[in-house]
């Protein structure tokens, strides 16, 4: 009896877990507008059957609603498809032929079947683009309105504050190159780190962002009026070039190897995406490390792969490999631990773990961990 319980939890755990991969998070009137936008424009398309998958293959990537864009690809119903597929053939009949298709039967025996497909996809693309943007606009707008009618509670009101810090935050990026600009609204707005940092309730004081790439977190940490002062530290000249312009002088931003770098003393270390790229001995080394600088009571932050034997893991770890290869990513040698392993290392070293978070994804598999230095260490 206790097992089939055990079971049917687990069960409605992933059930959950599912659809809030599948909503992909809340529905703010710029993700209400691009859901429905790409609902809209596979809906059209005379792909009938697949259109599922492709809200799927399009929407969970980009953290998109899936279940709202396949609701809008519903437009092609048995209702309204013939209608669909008429609108369509009339538009590409024009925009190829520069007139409508015939009516009448004489006209229409005339029509070759290969050109009046052609005409069918031609229209599609044209249908399809025009209904995105005409459904994507209006139900942004409705979002919005619905939004600013709903009942502010202290839940919505730092939503909302969380909003206008990470649109505060990828501004200062204006002046990056397009490439990096676009990489950091992204990460800011659909990867869960940027929402979790700014729910954890802790004091960051003087914060250590170990690895920071471009800086957009602490950044936001600091847009959000969270911390006193940020160091940031990443081997990446260019990333680092990028996060000091962004900064201006609010925070302090410098190239270092985290293999032989030496750490300032701080009371809160980011480490986030960081560990896996170093060798096992250079990520005992570096928590040992961070353990020294912290004070007494600080805390650190860390994500990193949950190295277990699912296939999300492994999958997850396939694309580091591939990252890195790529160079995409920069890594001397990949080294992934589970979270069981990372906070038994962790407590060796003298933290308390607080909190250990799995993050959202049906693909990757990452795990945060909050740990607390022990009291009177350091």
């Amino acid at each position: 009896m206790h097992e089939a319980t055990l079971a049917h939890r687990k069960y409605k755990q992933f059930v959950h877990h599912l659809i809030a991969r599948l909503r992909g998070g809340q529905l703010e009137p710029r993700r209400a507008g691009l859901s429905v936008a790409v609902g809209l424009y596979i809906g059209v398309q005379p792909v009938f059957g697949l259109h599922l998958p492709l809200c799927l293959l399009v929407c969970v990537p980009l953290r998109l609603d899936a279940l709202v864009a396949y609701a809008a690809a519903n437009i092609s119903n048995p209702f309204l498809a013939t209608f669909i597929v008429f609108a369509e053939v009339q538009l590409g009949s024009l925009a190829l032929d520069g007139r409508c298709l015939p009516f009448t039967m004489e006209q229409a025996k005339g029509i070759h079947l290969v050109h009046l497909a052609l005409q069918a996809a031609v229209g599609a693309q044209l249908l399809g683009v025009g209904l995105a943007i005409l459904g994507g606009v209006v139900a942004a707008r409705v979002a919005h309105f619905a939004r600013s009618r709903r009942t502010r509670t202290p839940s919505a009101k730092a939503d909302s504050d969380r909003s206008r810090a990470v649109q505060r935050t990828v501004e200062r990026y204006a002046n990056a190159r397009a490439a990096d600009r676009h990489y950091v609204a992204c990460k800011l707005r659909w990867d869960p780190i940027t929402r979790l940092l700014g729910e954890l309730s802790i004091d960051w004081g003087s914060v250590l962002d170990i690895g920071c790439g471009r800086g957009q977190l602490g950044l936001f940490l600091i847009e959000l009026e969270r911390i006193r002062s940020m160091v940031g530290i990443d081997w990446d000249a260019h990333k680092i070039e990028i996060a000091q312009l962004a900064a201006g002088t609010d925070a302090t931003f410098q190239v270092g190897d985290l293999a032989t770098v030496q750490l300032a003393p701080c009371q809160t270390a980011l480490l986030i995406d960081v560990l896996h790229y170093l060798a096992a001995e250079a990520q005992i080394q570096l928590l040992k490390q961070i353990s020294d600088q912290l004070v007494s009571g600080g805390m650190l932050v860390v994500r990193d792969v949950d190295a277990r034997p699912t296939w999300r893991s492994r999958l997850t770890r396939l694309f580091e490999v591939l990252g890195t290869r790529l160079n995409f990513n920069r890594g001397r040698q990949l080294c992934f631990h589970s979270s069981g392993q990372l906070r038994s290392l962790l407590e060796r070293l003298g933290f308390t773990i607080v909190d250990t978070i799995a993050m959202p994804g049906l693909t990757l598999d990452n795990v945060l961990i909050i740990a607390r230095k022990g009291e009177g260490e350091g």
